[in-house]
């Protein structure tokens, strides 16, 4: 669970809270939402209360909600998220399901947990909670998550981010952390100075984020060293050589 920090100037909750809420959702929790012939995505609600959990704390959150309709064909609820430590309400939303499966009517019990199972998804996203998936920048047919548009600002230090990170996992094994980096860009960086010359070209600010990700990926299986390292751990990489 984070814990509680101040908020900031623009947010209730603090920065720390908003970063972990916007985190991009596991691959494997993003599927076809039914009924939208492959047009749009649904999230696991496991995974959407796995983060609210993880977050705010198991018990310190809960959805109050009230059924508006339930009749032979459709079952839908009103309510809303509540956080109560920060003082929190959102605002209602809705949530529905379909009783017709084809020819055959759903169980009572079972249209209404998909209508509540629906409400959930809806008052999680205006907490940013899959903000990608409703953005349409990760799908169930393109489910990894998207790669993050750098400002000037942020790629003006980011060759000195790599190597700090690098050197940080590793223990301050300068030979390791060459050794990831030439296995992560398949041989075309292999010294700093390869890395340094990105700053100024400005089409590779989506290459230096992903090199990011990925050195520190493949660091994070890499044992600290306590006698010099030769044989390093590689991982196959997608990064756009």
């Amino acid at each position: 669970m984070t814990t509680a920090k101040k908020a900031n100037s623009f947010h209730l909750f603090s920065d720390e809270i908003v970063k972990k809420l916007r985190e991009p959702i596991p691959e494997e929790a993003i599927s076809e939402l039914p009924g939208t012939s492959g047009k749009l995505s649904t999230i696991d609600s496991m995974y959407i209360i796995e983060r609210l959990n993880n977050v705010f704390g198991m018990g310190r959150w809960s959805i109050e909600h009230e059924t508006v309709t339930d009749n032979d064909t459709e079952c839908i609820v009103c309510g809303y998220l509540s956080i109560t430590e920060y003082g929190f309400k959102s605002m209602s939303q809705y949530g529905g399901s379909n009783k017709m499966m084809g020819s055959k009517r759903k169980n009572a019990g079972y249209a209404h947990k998909g209508a509540v199972t629906d409400l959930l998804s809806k008052l999680a996203s205006l907490l940013e909670i899959g903000i990608d998936v409703f953005k349409g920048q990760q799908t169930h047919q393109n489910p990894a998550p998207p790669v993050k548009k750098l400002t000037a600002g942020e790629k003006k230090g980011l060759a000195e981010r790599i190597k700090e990170v690098t050197l940080e996992a590793a223990k301050g094994d300068e030979s390791i952390c060459l050794n990831v980096l030439s296995t992560t860009t398949k041989g075309k960086f292999s010294t700093w100075n390869d890395i340094e010359k990105l700053n100024n070209e400005k089409r590779y600010g989506d290459l230096q984020i992903a090199m990011v990700t990925k050195i520190e990926e493949i660091i994070k299986n890499i044992p600290p060293p306590t006698t010099k390292q030769t044989d390093t751990k590689k991982e196959e990489d997608d990064l756009p050589f």
